[in-house]
């Protein structure tokens, strides 16, 4: 019986092969049952220890090994072959399609540490360790290795031929293959040792060709099926194409063109194939035959109705086959020859439209199938896509133990590496790996430095008790300088994230930049200045952050490596600074770019810049920017375990909307909810604080900022005139753990400023007030900080413009605050929420209904729906009607 990986998330199955690897061929409902060739098979499996099917394409070799392992009673286990199964990948193929058939046996156990060493081991021992495993296997099992034509010949020649040689008694071997591989199989054959399988058994007899036309609904004439049989040789592929969308007359017809034709048979035959079809359907075999495998969601990307047309080639036998099952989602895979075929066809008919599909399919396959990704994007032409999906996905490469791969595409990709920083990082990062790999330990335990790839670069993010460890592992081994570079990036890295540990981050970073310069690796470099630029932005010296980002952006710019991953860190300080200084095109720039860079695979900065980029949206009344964010903030993962700061960030950001929209009581409520929780941090409790201001609950806000009601009264003797200038710039913030409390005078700048303005508001006398906003001031003018001021509240400008009668230090900043509120728009619901006639078109919008038919089933005038749909794509911050409706769904608008 066949086996098919179940996926689990436990860490033995991190480095566990694709489902569709290890599963076999789904049969197609459309198939003729050949006893005679799974009798042949039997009988050459039982007699020698080594059986070879081999056929040129569209013989069917794949389709019989499986039906003969869906009725053999014994385990048989299943590996499908591809060209990138380099010596670690195709170890952990064969050891996990083993193990998965003889499940809870000492040997599965033995097979499952070989897949953990594939990951942390050297690549010399792993045949040997994977040989050693397979003697302890207790039954007979078959192991079937499908398409050895696809392999690498290093991993044909070092795991493939040791596992002919020196296969234990109990495994037995078919090798499927178009042509003969490079294997010691003659020895074998003269020794009377391996069953064969070639081209004259698998050929369809005549009976066959006269069931498979019955199967297809047509009449088995005996002229017309021995006709058949001549002109195709019994070739099982041509046999089909001749039958597909024909009925008898059809099929003649055909035949007449193939014995005329001076073309290969099979090209012949696809493009008429083709040719017979509805467009909804060749359009879908056209598109998708850039790429071997094909799920619903791909095939609608590639073509509008795709799943549809996808399950009409399904049920119509049209040459796909299901190849996921077990619960995971249906993918399908082409039959070779004809996709091979039908590809070349659109490749030379529509050069343009073929680079697009693969541009899709890369698009689709990035987190999924990096590898693939990156070969579709080059197929396509699009370089820039292969590398930025490659430096989006190393770290989850390296991961899953796939060092080589990363090296190769690297080398693939046609851009010089030292013009690449990303490209720079990703192929250091798989050198130091696979050289710490090979020298693990003797209990092949991983090196720190793989550990540390583990535990800091998922897509999860990296919780404090990750780098905890990592920190630990760091300290307590000794490492080469490369290895340890590595290492103290991604701690570094990591930590920078949390205000907590900040300190730490820049003393990391600073030993991995002195390290990786010293090896020559500027990318890794200039990648620790711009992240130590996010760790300094947590301090009590913003101003040295933005120092040190402008400064990695103009290195950066030297070496043409703007808007690279390598500067992000540098671009979100920069951004995030621009905001607060309410500069919100240049924060928006610099915040799109750090999106483009980093991307789903570090959750952390994406989402903090997206955060951030969506308050740039809210207090520059921007829809369009807004849905930006709102975009990017959705890619990131759910499982994601974010810093304490970015939830409350997020939280902030949150209420901020609905207060936007005019609706506090909702604001409030989010408010409620999170208290108690990490995400109910110090932005929000100031946003809570102001938010209660606002609706006249006074106690409530002072309760928010940590401090009881009237501790800020003034003195009896004090004089409301008396404005005291703090010398100590935020040591008399209020808040008890709000950044830039009364205990520690330290704290993100920013916010340490909103606590300040929030208690100027809340204060009890104009003495006081003037108090609290000076000491705003104070924070805020060595940095230029302006959007925490910028309040629309009437009482609040005049707060602003006495305090500018009374000549206090801030007299340029107070002047700009007053100038921005003066110029601010005004914003009203309608900005941001749609019309409920809007939300009537936006409902249809989702349909196929044209704007005439929508406007008649509205009884309004065709003008009217159109200046509705550009006020719903204004509003939404779209282009057009699809995207329209696939926002609106990501909002739960419709």
């Amino acid at each position: 019986m066949t086996t098919t990986v179940r996926t689990s998330t436990s860490t033995r199955d991190a480095g566990r092969p694709p489902v569709g690897k290890t599963t076999a061929p789904h049969p197609p409902t459309l198939q003729v049952d050949r006893p005679r060739c799974t009798a042949a098979l039997a009988e050459a499996l039982a007699s020698h220890g080594v059986t070879a099917v081999t056929a040129p394409a569209g013989y069917g070799k794949s389709t019989l090994v499986g039906q003969w392992g869906a009725g053999h009673p014994g385990p048989v286990a299943w590996a499908n072959l591809d060209a990138f199964d380099d010596v670690p990948q195709l170890v952990r193929l064969l050891a996990t399609s083993v193990a998965l058939a003889v499940p809870g046996s000492s040997a599965a156990d033995a097979l499952h540490r070989v897949v953990a060493a594939t990951r942390s081991g050297s690549v010399t021992t792993l045949t040997g360790a994977l040989l050693a495993a397979l003697e302890r296997l207790e039954q007979s099992v078959v192991l079937v290795a499908d398409d050895v034509h696809e392999l690498p010949l290093e991993s044909v020649r070092t795991v493939l031929e040791p596992l002919v040689r020196y296969r234990p008694d109990l495994l037995r071997l078919v090798l499927t293959s178009r042509y003969d591989a490079a294997l010691p199989l003659h020895r074998l054959r003269v020794q009377g040792a391996l069953g064969e399988l070639r081209t004259d058994r698998l050929a369809f007899t005549p009976e066959e060709v006269a069931a498979l036309v019955r199967a297809d609904g047509h009449r088995p004439d005996a002229q017309r099926v021995a006709r058949l049989h001549t002109v195709t040789r019994g070739w099982p592929v041509a046999v089909r194409l001749a039958l597909v969308t024909g009925d008898e007359d059809g099929v003649d017809a055909r035949l007449d063109g193939m014995e005329a034709s001076q073309v290969p048979l099979t090209g012949y035959l696809v493009e008429e194939v083709l040719g017979s079809l509805p467009d909804r359907l060749r359009t879908l075999l056209l598109t998708g035959s850039v790429c071997e495998t094909l799920d619903p969601a791909l095939a609608e990307r590639l073509v509008p109705g795709g799943a549809a047309a996808l399950a009409e080639c399904v049920a119509r036998e049209l040459f796909v086959t299901p190849v996921a099952r077990s619960g995971r989602p249906v993918q399908y895979r082409w039959h070779d020859l004809v996709a091979t075929h039908t590809r070349m066809a659109f490749e030379r008919n529509d050069p343009a439209g073929a680079a697009r599909a693969h541009r899709v399919v890369a698009e689709h396959r990035r987190r999924t199938d990096p590898a693939a990704a990156v070969r579709h994007a080059l197929t396509a032409g699009d370089v820039p896509l292969a590398v930025e999906v490659l430096a989006d996905q190393w770290p989850e490469m390296l991961v899953r133990g796939d060092a080589l791969v990363v090296e190769r595409l690297v080398d693939a990709i046609p851009v010089a590496v030292s013009a690449t920083p990303d490209l720079q990082v990703a192929l250091a990062a798989a050198r130091t790996f696979r050289h710490a790999a090979s020298t693990g330990g003797p209990d092949g335990a991983p090196a720190a430095v793989v550990r540390c790839v583990e535990l800091l670069a998922g897509d999860a993010g990296a919780p404090q008790e990750m780098t905890a460890a990592a920190r630990a592992l760091l300290a307590a081994e000794p490492l080469r300088p490369s290895d340890r570079a590595l290492g103290l990036y991604l701690l570094g890295r990591a930590e920078a994230q949390r205000a907590a540990d900040a300190a730490p981050a820049v003393q990391h970073l600073a030993e991995a930049r002195d390290l990786a310069t010293a090896r020559g690796w500027t990318a890794v470099a200039v990648a620790c200045r711009a992240e130590t630029c996010v760790a300094l932005l947590h301090g009590d010296d913003p101003g040295e952050a933005e120092r040190l980002a402008a400064d990695v952006l103009a290195e950066a710019a030297v070496h043409g490596w703007a808007g690279s991953g390598v500067t992000a860190g540098a671009s979100h300080v920069l951004g995030v600074l621009a905001y607060w200084r309410g500069d919100f095109a240049a924060a928006a720039e610099h915040l799109e770019q750090v999106l483009g860079a980093t991307g789903a695979a570090r959750p952390e900065p994406t989402a903090a810049a997206g955060a951030h980029l969506a308050l740039v949206g809210i207090d520059a009344h921007d829809p369009a920017v807004l849905a930006r964010a709102r975009h990017a903030l959705a890619a990131v993962d759910d499982r994601a375990v974010l810093p304490p700061e970015v939830q409350d960030l997020l939280l902030a950001v949150r209420v901020r909307d609905r207060a936007a929209h005019e609706r506090p009581t909702e604001a409030l409520a989010l408010l409620a909810d999170a208290a108690g929780s990490v995400a109910y941090g110090p932005l929000s409790r100031c946003w809570e604080a102001e938010l209660r201001h606002r609706a006249g609950d006074t106690a409530g806000a002072w309760r928010a900022l940590g401090r009881p009601p009237g501790q800020d009264a003034p003195r009896d003797d004090a004089h409301e005139d008396d404005v005291p200038v703090s010398d100590a710039p935020g040591d008399d913030v209020p808040g008890g753990d709000v950044p830039g409390g009364a205990a520690s005078g330290r704290g993100h700048r920013p916010v340490r400023v909103l606590a300040a303005l929030v208690r100027a508001r809340l204060a009890p006398d104009r003495r006081t007030a003037h108090a609290a906003l000076e000491t705003a001031l104070d924070l805020a003018a060595p940095l230029g900080l302006v959007t925490p001021f910028l309040a629309d509240d009437p009482g609040w400008r005049a707060l602003l413009s006495e305090h500018l009668e009374r000549a206090g230090r801030h007299e340029a900043l107070v002047t700009q605050v007053l100038a921005r509120l003066a110029d601010a728009p005004v914003m009203t619901r309608s900005s941001w929420d749609l019309t409920p006639r809007e939300r009537d078109v936006l409902v249809r919008l989702r349909t196929t209904a044209t704007a005439e038919e929508i406007a008649a089933g509205l009884f309004v005038s065709v003008n009217t729906v159109k200046t509705h749909q550009r006020a719903i794509y204004r509003k939404l911050g779209v282009a057009g009607r699809r995207a329209a409706v696939r926002t609106a769904l990501e909002r739960g608008l419709v």
